[in-house]
């Protein structure tokens, strides 16, 4: 008996920010993609999950067709303000423009094939 062996036409190691973006930008030009994480979703890591306001154009192009696209980015909380710590003192300052922190990464499972079937 023979065993079917998946075929792929990119495979991405690393399902963060990065990666991902990687496999969903190559499935979209019609490439079969392997996405492989070792890690667990949803993991707590802020600074993957912050989004820079500079980012949201890019952040809006990869969830497009997505039904959660625009729950996802409304949901989001928004860091508006900072405070830096020395000490016993400290400072704040706005942050501007306010920037939101998704979770988008929060649905593939460790192991995701994104492509063209």
């Amino acid at each position: 008996m023979a065993i079917a062996r998946p075929e792929f036409d990119l495979a991405i190691i690393g399902g963060g920010p990065a990666g991902a973006s990687a496999a969903i930008t190559a499935a979209r030009l019609g490439a079969r993609v392997a996405l492989l994480e070792a890690g667990e979703f949803p993991r707590h890591k802020v600074c993957g999950e912050f989004v820079s306001a500079e980012s949201l154009d890019i952040l809006r192009d990869l969830l497009y067709g997505l039904q959660e696209e625009a729950q996802v980015l409304s949901a989001a909380p928004v860091i508006d303000s900072v405070r830096l710590l020395l000490d016993h003192a400290f400072t704040a300052a706005p942050v501007l423009p306010p920037a939101p922190v998704t979770r988008i990464i929060s649905a593939l499972s460790p192991v995701a094939t994104v492509g063209s079937g």
